[in-house]
This record gives structure tokens, C-alpha cells and sequence, in this order.
């Protein structure tokens, strides 16, 4: 959304934020003026001529926009950045609560809107996000470090804050970064100098991997301290997640990019095109 913004600067804007996408706007647009969500009624979305909405799964304020947009007659549309659970996005209790459009930024999320959604305007645009992520890896060089040097960025989800666990009580997202752990151990010959760098999910808690990098071992696990993740995809020299966005991020950037999920499945979130399975993979 953010990107959309900044590729099309000819309206005039008023911006609704709360969560993570405060810092993600005034660190791409600079100084806005950002309205408190208090402000979001039907009286006050008629205003405008335009509403354009994300679509977060953590959070409600979009839903709220289109309900009120629908009931003042305000042409709506938001935008899918994703390729996964496109229903459950805009479904309120039993209800669903749809924009009057549905836009996407490629072709994989075309055809899999049209498939939830049917007749419904459904609108192809070129992603400016997309866009952004190539422009920011064309701004960074080569990060310096030592020929035997390893680092690796691995994007970490946040499962457990969804509801989901394994029946054991476990967390999906745990156990799939011992099956990492453990398979690189197996990999790596131990000459190199591994540094395994966690970047939690923005709904994380920041010490929710606390255990894995106080581990003493083969590698050196650390915290991501806040860079961007186009700084930690520059970073490393391969990236590895399970579903994540991240993932398409970094192969957009050029990166080696691994998938490492519970019994080896593929992303079921994500177009696997150039994505490899680190649990198949014999060396780096």
C-alpha cells in the first residue's frame, strides 16, 4: 500500500494507520498526517471519492473501511498482497465484507482471486511493491565479510499467534527450525563460520527465539536488531523461511532461496517458482 502511494502521488491522500504500517508509511512517504481510527465512521468515508484498503489478516481497521464505505456508497477496493487465505481476509464473523474492487499485483494472485471471488472486478496492477523491492537491492553492493564466511537470514512466521499448533502442544514454527538446524549441521563441514541471523515476524515478540540464540554450538544464532529486510536479505547470502513473503522478496533480489517446512512440503502460501527445498539440498 505504502509502495502504491509513492507510485502514484497525483491525489490527494488522508491516512487511516495503526500496527506495524505507521512505521512502514513514514519511513517510505516521510512526514504524513496519519488519523487516529476513531475517526473511521460512515459520515467521515464520505468525504472522499476513493477508499483503498489493505488487507491484513491481523488486523480489523480494514474491514471496518469497506463496511463503511458500503454502507455511504463509496467506491472501495483493496488490495491482495498475498497469495493465501483470500477469503478469511474479508470475512467478518459469517459475514463477507467486500469492496466494490479487488486488486492484485501479478498474475498468480489474479487467477486465484478469480477462483474465490468469480464475477467480482477483480483488477491486475503492476506491483509497486515489486517495484520498490528491486530498486532498494540495486541501491545496496556486496556486504563485506570473509571468504568463508556462511550467513544465512532465516524469516521466522508468526503460527502460534494465529491459533495453530501441533497436537503435541508444540509450535509448527519451532519444530521447523530445529528440522533446519539440524539438516544444516548435517551439511556444513564446520570450517566455515555460520552466522544464522532470526528475523522475527512483526507480530512476534522479540524474545520468542530468546532460546535459540543463547544456544552454544556449531553456529552463531542471533536476533535480527531492526534493519529492513531488504538490509538482512543484502546481508546474508542465502534465506530460508517456511511460508513467508520474505521469501519472494529476497528472490527478487537475486538471493538463493530455501523453503524448510515439516515434512519437507512446499509453501502452500507462496509461488514456489525459483524457491528450492533446503531439506533436499547436500551443501551451500
Amino acid at each position: 500500500m505504502s509502495s502504491w502511494v509513492r507510485h502514484n502521488d497525483g491525489f490527494e491522500y488522508t491516512f487511516l494507520l495503526d500496527g506495524p504500517a505507521v512505521a512502514i508509511f513514514r519511513r517510505k512517504l516521510g512526514a504524513i498526517n496519519i488519523l487516529s481510527s476513531d475517526s473511521l465512521t460512515e459520515k467521515f468515508v464520505q468525504i472522499f471519492d476513493f477508499v483503498l484498503t489493505g488487507t491484513g489478516w491481523a488486523s480489523k481497521l480494514e474491514q471496518a473501511a469497506v463496511r463503511a464505505c458500503r454502507a455511504s456508497g463509496v467506491i472501495s477496493a483493496s488490495f491482495l498482497d498475498h497469495w493465501c487465505n483470500y477469503l478469511s481476509r474479508f470475512r467478518h464473523g459469517s459475514e463477507l465484507v467486500l469492496p466494490d474492487e479487488i486488486w492484485v499485483g501479478d498474475k498468480d494472485a489474479y487467477q486465484l482471486a478469480q477462483s474465490c471471488f468469480g464475477t467480482r472486478a477483480i483488477r491486475l496492477v503492476e506491483n509497486p511493491y515489486f517495484i520498490d523491492v528491486e530498486e532498494e537491492f540495486s541501491n545496496y553492493g556486496v556486504s563485506p565479510r570473509d571468504a568463508t564466511d556462511l550467513r544465512i537470514l532465516y524469516v521466522c512466521e508468526a503460527i502460534a499467534e494465529s491459533g495453530a499448533m501441533l497436537l503435541s502442544g508444540e509450535f509448527i514454527e519451532y519444530r521447523s527450525l530445529d528440522l533446519f538446524l539440524g539438516h544444516l549441521k548435517r551439511i556444513t563441514t564446520g570450517k566455515e563460520k555460520t552466522t544464522i541471523r532470526l528475523r522475527p515476524h512483526p507480530a512476534e515478540e522479540p524474545d520468542k527465539y530468546a532460546e535459540y540464540a543463547s544456544r552454544k554450538g556449531l553456529f552463531k544464532v542471533e536476533i535480527g536488531d531492526g534493519l529492513t529486510l531488504i538490509e538482512d536479505c543484502v546481508w546474508a547470502d542465502c534465506v530460508v523461511g517456511m511460508n513467508s513473503m520474505a521469501l519472494v522478496i529476497a528472490r527478487i533480489g537475486g538471493k538463493r532461496v530455501f523453503y524448510c517446512n515439516l515434512d519437507g512440503k512446499k509453501p502452500k502460501s507462496l509461488p514456489t517458482t525459483g524457491l528450492e527445498n533446503f531439506l533436499n539440498i547436500k551443501s551451500l
